[in-house]
């Protein structure tokens, strides 16, 4: 029996309404919760748009966030802003604990299998598909890299006390369906049924895949058996029916103007620290960055456990190691056969010299001509094969990034 019938008009021009019930949703959340709450806190739109609502209406809540990602200085500034009603707390994520939340989920969550259906999949309330023909993504829930790091954030909070999770689940299902304006926000890989181009008749794609189902239920059941298996209730603002109306009932040219407009509007509304028109991922798996914690410096180099990568991170090494390789190449290549035209140059020298000077002087030019030809070609061989080595050192080096 369904409990609620969405209205499909779009009419509102400004976002007034969804602010509105924006708050609403997140005092229902914490007006009378029995133990202290907190978010995710991340450089992202909706993470920091829960932070700054329960902010601007004088609740007090933790923060918690993994330390080493690009967005750091958002996440500094935002608590900074915060002030006294933020408590936050900040901790790295190294490859130790990645095999141990690895391993708890293994035993400890239950089993969960992921179905989504493939792109361009609209009406589809059940996650059906577009019926014949119609492939899907089926992968567990153990093998999501974004587990792990739920899983520690929410054992962290466990051990703090701290039991009740504010998620921004819901936020790219419905508001951007993981595009903006007909591009899809991870390109082939995307899961979007229409790229977040929002047509004038709502009824043309609604509901589309990932309104009801495919990684709004995914993504959901992912929070809630690691959440529960740490004892920790995770509460979902975004998805206050009420919020979803008013986001519904937003113009078209309105919804397709800016990419999540109505949270652009209320961060920008509440001078918020974001970057405006970008997407933060949560990625965590031994591929990323996993060296900044051992050396304390921001860096992007590559897995300690590549193994823990599966193929992915095998690939990352390889395209390390050819770079390393050839860039050393170039140099060594290069200069060694640099110093052995020198040499070669020299030893014909001598030979040229003890000849007499009248009979001699053809035969010294002609060497000295050869000499000077064949060094020529010795450097431009050498400097080819640096060239070359220096290329394949700066296409390995520029395809890694493109793994992790």
């Amino acid at each position: 029996r369904r409990l609620y019938e969405f209205d499909l008009r779009q009419y509102k021009n400004t976002a007034d309404d969804w602010e509105a019930a924006l708050m609403a949703a997140l005092r229902k959340r914490v007006e009378h919760v029995k133990h202290p709450v907190f978010v995710a806190l991340s450089g992202g739109y909706d993470s920091g748009l829960i932070s700054a609502g329960l902010m601007a209406q004088g609740f007090k809540h933790h923060t918690i966030t993994i330390v080493g990602d690009r967005e750091d200085d958002i996440v500094y500034e935002r608590t900074a802003k915060c002030g006294a009603l933020c408590m936050p707390r900040y901790f790295h994520l190294d490859v130790a604990d990645m095999r141990r939340e690895r391993a708890w989920i293994d035993r400890e969550v239950e089993p969960f299998t992921y179905s989504i259906p493939e792109p361009g999949t609209v009406r589809d309330r059940d996650g059906l598909g577009a019926g014949f023909g119609q492939t899907f993504k089926h992968y567990d829930i153990a093998e999501d890299e974004a587990s792990i790091g739920v899983s520690r954030i929410m054992r962290l909070a466990r051990e703090s006390g701290i039991l009740v999770y504010l998620s921004g689940g819901g936020v790219d299902e419905i508001v951007t369906d993981y595009g903006f304006y007909g591009k899809p926000r991870y390109g082939h890989f995307s899961q979007s049924s229409f790229a977040g181009l929002f047509p004038q008749n709502l009824s043309d794609i609604y509901p589309w895949s990932n309104f009801f189902a495919g990684t709004q239920r995914a993504y959901l059941m992912k929070e809630e058996h690691v959440g529960s298996s740490h004892g920790v209730e995770t509460r979902y603002p975004f998805l206050d029916v009420a919020l979803v109306q008013e986001f519904l009932w937003l113009t078209e040219p309105y919804k397709n103007a800016l990419y999540k407009h109505p949270l652009d509007d209320v961060l920008t509304k509440l001078e918020y620290p974001f970057a405006r028109g970008v997407k933060m991922g949560f990625h965590i798996s031994p591929c990323w960055r996993s060296l900044e914690p051992l050396l304390g410096l921001p860096i992007w180099i590559g897995p300690v456990d590549p193994l823990g990568c599966g193929l992915r991170g095998l690939a990352l090494v390889v395209c390390y190691c050819v770079g390393a390789a050839c860039a050393a190449g170039a140099a060594v290549v290069g200069g060694a056969m640099l110093y052995r035209a020198r040499c070669r140059r020299k030893a014909f020298s001598p030979g040229a010299e003890s000849l007499p000077t009248a009979k001699g002087q053809p035969m010294r030019a002609l060497l000295m001509l050869e000499t000077s030809t064949w060094h020529l070609r010795q450097r431009l061989r050498a400097l080819l094969c640096a060239l070359s080595l220096a290329l394949l050192a700066a296409l390995a080096l520029l395809l890694a990034p493109a793994l992790l």
